[in-house]
């Protein structure tokens, strides 16, 4: 089974922020069995510096194991980026997904878009996926990640601070761009199609010409196994002709 991103996924949203905190409550959406969910979220980059922190995802419905894939704060701490996955195995219907980032010192107002994709087709895990995160002072361009499997799908976050109302772009699956003033700027990405096998791989993230302090997240989604020989009701021998 390919990897496709399925129609209920909500992408980009806004956060609420009050000091210390932004929340990000997700529309509701339907996430159809055996989906794997993937909540990226942006952390509160704020002017006089200091760390963020993330809370662990809930969910309304049927509860899910949220766990962190990864999280990466950038240079000194002046925002950042994590992601949360969680295995839906039952469909679900109208479910609403929160998460809060915490700041540590005051700034001003600023928020940015989570993003939430939902995916069918998947290994439901990452185990042995690959995975890359950085946070650097220029914009990243091309980030390599070399693929583990063949049918994998490659996607990612992208998180700036201080963009002053000027977008982040990609040339890959770009959604969930945002850009406010006195506030942080990203985009969430994916490739067009599957890796059709292991290789070197590319997504594509730019930022404005002059800003700083920008963090990603990369990661691998694994295809789920092929389905094996179906044996007809009863058992019996299949002969080759």
């Amino acid at each position: 089974m390919a990897i496709t991103n399925d129609s209920s996924s909500p992408g980009g949203f806004a956060g609420t922020y009050s000091f210390p905190t932004c929340t990000y409550a997700s529309p509701s959406f339907s996430p159809p069995a055996g989906s794997l969910i993937l909540f990226s979220v942006p952390a509160n980059p704020n002017n006089t510096g200091g760390n963020s922190t993330f809370s662990t995802p809930t969910n309304t419905g049927t509860a899910l194991t949220w766990n962190l894939l990864a999280s990466q704060l950038a240079t000194g701490g002046a925002g950042g980026v994590a992601v949360f996955w969680a295995y839906n195995a039952s469909a679900q219907s109208g479910i609403v997904v929160t998460a809060t980032v915490t700041d540590t010192a005051t700034g001003v107002s600023e928020v940015g878009n989570a993003c939430i994709d939902v995916w069918n087709g998947t290994a439901g895990n990452f185990t042995g996926a690959a995975l890359v995160q950085n946070s650097q002072t220029t914009s990243p361009g091309n980030v390599a990640i070399t693929t583990t499997a063949a049918g994998s799908q490659v996607a990612g976050a992208f998180n700036v601070l201080f963009p002053y109302a000027i977008p982040c772009t990609t040339t890959d699956m770009g959604e969930g761009a945002y850009g406010t003033s006195y506030g942080n700027a990203g985009i969430y990405a994916y490739k067009s199609a599957p890796i059709a096998s292991p290789s070197a791989t590319y997504i594509n993230f730019v930022q404005p010409t002059g800003l700083d302090y920008c963090s990603y997240i990369v990661y691998e989604i694994l295809a789920g196994a092929a389905p094996g020989p179906t044996v007809p009701a009863g058992g019996g021998v299949f002969v080759e002709c």
